[in-house]
């Protein structure tokens, strides 16, 4: 599946800058692509990020907990992020124990936008200053449910945020938790799409379009 040229500058006009995933970087792993582009809250400055987490201390921030956990609660209220994909990868636990991941994505739009959280920390052991983001979850809904059935964090989607809900995430102006907490709803089900893929995404070129390529003989959920 290739973004048209025209997705690629209307949000390149929206987003500014190009957010480069470094390598070894594992918690972006369900980003289809390395490259993703990622507008920052930072008192209306645009920043170019590139991300250091392959020694990442967070997996994902639960929506449910935000205004609770730290680092979490120090960062829901000023930095607030988009992270645009084009979709994103979830195991599905076999009967036998193994994982099959699938592939999902939207039906109507070559790319959407997953809410996140980004903060800058210095790293304890080169002192270097990091930019890093994290993705939000939510609680799956009911195609997700069938897909994400194991591991440590079952059950669990990334919060997909609507082009409205966008808007409102990046705006400054929303910071009570209640007006926060409106935007962290389950998405539905009936917008989404999605199809077992070959796991090659985790060793591959990131690049290869063929990371996401339907697998006919893989074992199917009936989404």
């Amino acid at each position: 599946m290739s973004i048209s040229e025209q997705t690629r500058k209307n949000y390149t006009e929206l987003l500014f800058h190009e957010l480069i995933l470094s390598q070894g970087c594992t918690e972006p792993a369900a980003i289809a692509y390395a490259a993703a582009l990622c507008r920052v809250q930072l008192g209306g400055e645009m920043l170019q990020m590139k991300v250091a987490c392959s020694e990442n201390l967070f997996k994902n921030a639960r929506a449910e907990t935000l205004f609770e956990k730290w680092p979490w609660r120090m960062l829901w209220q000023h930095n607030r992020c988009i992270i645009p994909v084009t979709g994103f990868y979830e195991p599905h636990r076999l009967p036998n124990g193994k994982a099959q991941y699938y592939y999902t994505t939207l039906k109507d739009q070559e790319l959407f936008s997953i809410a996140g959280l980004w903060d800058e920390w210095t790293h304890p052991q080169t002192g270097e200053k990091v930019l890093s983001f994290v993705l939000i979850t939510t609680e799956a809904n009911a195609m997700m449910r069938k897909i994400h059935n194991g591991g440590g964090n079952p059950f669990r989607m990334p919060k997909i945020l609507t082009q409205e809900q966008e808007k409102r995430w990046l705006d400054p102006s929303i910071a009570s938790e209640e007006a926060v907490a409106a935007l962290l709803t389950v998405y539905p089900e009936k917008e989404m799409t999605a199809w077992p893929v070959r796991p090659k995404f985790n060793y591959g070129d990131p690049y290869d379009e063929g990371i996401i390529e339907p697998v006919a003989e893989m074992q199917t959920l009936g989404l």
